[in-house]
């Protein structure tokens, strides 16, 4: 089991390449916001099991039980998909 920090939210990645396909992308590629399912919240009104956008350049990633994952900062997650 894993619990999030205070001001943290652990998140299992899933690209959102879909949203991007047929776009010429310009800007560099960490820069391009990511989907994932959030594992682990330590924030309030980010749930586990819901669908976030966070900025793919400023997390950590980290492997824990063969699993990659990332730590997020609550300020670095951008929107709860509903």
């Amino acid at each position: 089991m894993i619990k999030a920090m205070p001001g943290r939210v652990i998140i299992k990645p899933n690209p959102l390449s879909n949203i991007y396909k047929g776009f010429i992308i310009t800007m560099n590629v960490n820069s391009i916001p990511d989907q994932g399912c959030v594992i682990a919240s330590g924030v309030d009104g980010i749930n586990v099991d819901d669908q976030v956008i966070y900025i793919k350049h400023r997390v950590q990633p980290v492997e824990i039980a063969d699993q990659e994952l990332v730590i997020a900062k609550e300020y670095d997650v951008l929107a709860v998909i509903e």
